[in-house]
C-alpha cells in the first residue's frame, strides 16, 4: 500500500534513523555496506516508508564515499526508486477516461520527488515525461511542460515507442492544427501500437469535420482496444455526423453496457435520437445522464430543448435556470431561455433575456437582431428601431434587419420608410415572399 498522499513527498525528505549494519557494533557502516543495504531493501520495498529508506541509504552511501562505478549505480538506484514510487502515486490521475479526483494532492506529492530525480539525473526521460504530464493539469506551467517534452524528445530520439509517446503529448500542447496533426502522424508512424496516438488523431479529425478519416482511425483503434470507451463514443459521434444513425446508436449502446453508470454515452445517444426525431427515447436517455450527473450543464440544456419541443415550457425554463446557476451568463443558455419565452409569447421577457446577451457580446449581430425582433413583437417600437438601426449602420446589407425594420415602421404608420426598406430587401432578394406580400399590401392600402 502507498502511504497517505499528504505525507508522501515529506516522507522522502525525512532522514530517520539508519538501521545498523551486521558489522561490529561500534564500527560505522561503509559507503559500500550502505549501498548493499539499499539494494537489499529495494528488493522487498512495498510502502512509501520502504522506498524512502532505499533513497536514504543511497544518499548516505554516496556521502560516505564510493568508487566511481558504484556511485553511478547508487544514483541510478535512488532515481529509479523515487520514480517507481512517484509513478504509483500518479497512476490514478493519468488515466485518459476518468482521472481520480485526488489529482491535486497526488500532483503536489509527486512534484518535489520528480524535482529530486531530475536534480540527480536531468536525462531521466520518464521523469521528464511525467513532469510534463503533471504540468498539463489545471494550474500547471505549460511552458515548463513543453521544456520537459523537448528534453525528453532528445533523450528518446533513438527509442521509437518512447518518442511516439512524447509526440502525442507535444500534440496536446500544440495550438496549430496542422502541426498537431503532423506530430500525431509521426507518432503513429514510429509506433503503430500507440493507442493514444490513434485516439488523439481521430478526435482531431472529428473536431475538424473529417468524419470518414476519423471513422477509419477509430475502427483501427477499437480493433487494438475493443473496450475503449472513449473510442466507442467518438466513433458513434462520427457515424451520427455521417448520418449513419443506426450504427451510432448501436455504438453508444455498447458504451453504456461497458460503463452503465457513466453519463456521457446516455447524453450522446439522446442527441442521436434527436436526429431521428425519437424525442421520447432522447428524453429517457438524457434523464439517465442527469441521474448519474445531476449538474451536467450540457444535459440540462439538452433536456430543456426537448421539453421546449413538447411545449413543456415551465420544465424547460427550470432546466435552463439550473444550467445558468452552473455556468452564469452563458450565451447558449440565454439564447435558449429567450426562445422559450418567445414560444410562450412572452416577448418582453424574451427581450430582457436577449438584452443580457447583447450586453455580454455587443458585436453579436444575431443577438441584436433577435433583441430588435422581440422589442418589435412586444410593441416597444422605439427600442426595436434603435437595434435595427445599429445593425444597419455596420452592415447595410443585412436583409433580415431591413425586413424587420420595415415591418416595425409599417406598424407605426411610417409607410414611406417601410416601403424603402422593403424595396432594399427586394434588391438583394427579389423572391423574398414575405417582403413581396407585405409590400403588395402596403401599396394596395396606402
Amino acid at each position: 500500500m502507498l502511504m497517505p498522499l499528504m505525507t508522501a513527498g515529506a516522507e522522502f525528505q525525512e532522514k530517520g534513523s539508519p538501521q545498523k549494519q551486521e558489522t561490529k557494533q561500534d564500527e560505522p557502516a561503509s559507503g559500500q555496506a550502505l549501498l548493499d543495504e539499499a539494494f537489499e531493501l529495494k528488493l522487498t520495498a512495498r510502502t512509501g516508508q520502504d522506498f524512502a529508506k532505499v533513497v536514504q541509504r543511497c544518499e548516505e552511501a554516496i556521502k560516505k564515499g564510493l568508487d566511481k562505478e558504484n556511485e553511478k549505480f547508487a544514483r541510478q538506484l535512488m532515481t529509479s526508486t523515487l520514480y517507481q514510487y512517484v509513478s504509483r502515486v500518479c497512476e490514478p490521475i493519468l488515466k485518459n477516461d476518468r482521472p481520480d479526483p485526488s489529482w491535486t494532492q497526488r500532483r503536489a506529492a509527486a512534484m518535489p520527488l520528480l524535482k529530486k530525480i531530475l536534480e540527480v539525473d536531468d536525462t531521466f526521460g520518464d521523469a521528464l515525461i511525467l513532469t510534463a504530464r503533471l504540468e498539463m493539469f489545471p494550474g500547471g506551467d505549460v511552458k515548463r511542460s513543453r521544456q520537459m517534452l523537448d528534453k525528453a524528445a532528445v533523450v528518446f530520439k533513438e527509442e521509437n515507442e518512447k518518442l511516439s509517446e512524447v509526440l502525442v503529448l507535444q500534440a496536446r500542447l500544440e495550438t496549430d492544427a496542422k502541426k498537431k496533426m503532423a506530430d500525431l502522424d509521426r507518432a503513429i508512424k514510429l509506433d503503430a501500437s500507440n493507442t493514444d496516438a490513434w485516439q488523439s488523431r481521430a478526435l482531431l479529425q472529428l473536431r475538424g469535420g473529417k468524419f470518414e478519416q476519423a471513422v477509419q482511425d477509430l475502427e483501427t483503434l477499437l480493433k487494438k482496444d475493443k473496450d475503449n470507451y472513449l473510442a466507442m463514443l467518438a466513433l458513434a459521434e462520427a457515424m451520427a455526423n455521417l448520418k449513419k444513425t443506426d450504427e451510432a446508436i448501436e455504438l453508444a449502446g455498447r458504451a453504456i453496457k461497458l460503463e452503465p453508470e457513466v453519463p456521457q454515452a446516455y447524453e450522446l445517444r439522446a442527441r442521436i435520437h434527436v436526429l431521428t426525431s425519437a424525442m421520447d427515447l432522447a428524453l429517457a436517455d438524457v434523464n439517465q445522464a442527469l441521474h448519474f450527473q445531476p449538474g451536467s450543464y450540457t444535459s440540462l440544456l439538452l433536456r430543456a430543448r426537448l421539453y421546449q419541443t413538447q411545449e413543456k415550457f415551465d420544465e424547460a425554463l427550470k432546466d435552463v435556470e439550473t444550467a445558468l446557476k452552473v455556468r452564469p451568463k452563458t450565451i447558449s443558455a440565454l439564447f435558449l431561455k429567450s426562445t422559450i419565452y418567445e414560444a410562450q409569447r412572452k416577448f418582453g421577457r424574451a427581450a430582457a433575456t436577449m438584452r443580457q446577451v447583447v450586453v455580454l457580446q455587443p458585436d453579436n449581430e444575431q443577438a441584436r437582431l433577435m433583441l430588435g425582433m422581440y422589442y418589435s413583437m412586444a410593441s416597444k417600437v422605439k427600442k426595436a428601431l434603435i437595434e435595427f438601426d445599429l445593425i444597419l449602420e455596420k452592415n447595410k446589407g443585412n436583409t433580415a434587419a431591413l425586413y424587420w425594420r420595415a415591418d416595425t415602421r409599417l406598424n407605426i404608420g411610417d409607410h414611406q420608410g417601410a416601403r424603402k426598406d422593403y424595396e432594399r430587401v427586394l434588391e438583394a432578394n427579389p423572391k423574398h415572399e414575405a417582403t413581396l406580400n407585405n409590400l403588395a399590401w402596403l401599396l394596395a392600402t396606402s
